[in-house]
């Protein structure tokens, strides 16, 4: 339903989705722009938005493909506190 009025359908959007000041953001530009909002030294990732988005999307989905094998599996997940889990869908 949050997708919908953007024309994006849920199985386009099965990676991170970032919806900012009305625009809706994929992929490697979603997590850039959120890595941009974040303290010194992630905030610095947001330089990458220069690369053009088919390599830096190249490099997300391998990333994700073998981000198991980088940070470990859980089979527990964080609840977030009140403040973001209202912003969360």
């Amino acid at each position: 339903r949050v997708l919908a009025p953007f024309g994006i359908a849920r199985d386009t959007a099965r990676s991170i989705v970032l919806i900012e000041d009305g625009r809706v953001y994929l992929r490697s530009t979603a997590a850039l722009r959120i890595a941009s909002k974040l303290s010194f030294p992630w905030s610095l990732l947001r330089i990458l938005l220069l690369v053009p988005l088919p390599i830096r999307d190249g490099v997300y989905r391998v990333v994700a493909a073998v981000r198991h094998r980088i940070a470990g599996r859980s089979n527990a997940c964080e609840i977030p506190p009140a403040e973001i889990r209202s912003r969360m869908l």
